[in-house]
């Protein structure tokens, strides 16, 4: 589990959703804003990639230690949420980690 202090609280997702840019790939969406002093991230696994709770919370851990681990690469002044598409159950954790980082640099997001 990330921080509070870097977790994205509701309003701040809201403006987010409607102010934010966007990266799209076939398994995973970006969006991302410029706010604060610090990075922030979001993970959003919908019902519609798995029905399973328990898959849902395996992917969301996934995602939240790829970013764990890639966090000094990280702009400071980042907020952003990453929406996890149908068929993302299926990749393995290194698959996930290249397709996340190579969405990351598409988006310019690194330092």
């Amino acid at each position: 589990m990330l921080k509070k202090s870097q977790r994205v609280d509701r309003k701040t997702f809201d403006l987010l959703l409607k102010k934010g840019k966007g990266v799209y790939s076939p398994l995973f969406s970006l969006k991302w804003v410029n706010l604060g002093s610090n990075w922030r991230f979001s993970f959003v696994v919908p019902s519609s990639v798995s029905k399973s709770a328990v898959i849902r919370n395996k992917i969301k851990r996934r995602g939240r230690h790829i970013i764990r681990k890639n966090s000094e690469l990280l702009r400071k002044d980042l907020v952003a949420a990453l929406f996890f598409k149908k068929g993302v159950e299926m990749l393995s954790f290194i698959e996930m980690e290249k397709e996340i980082i190579s969405l990351l640099n598409k988006a310019k997001i690194f330092k």
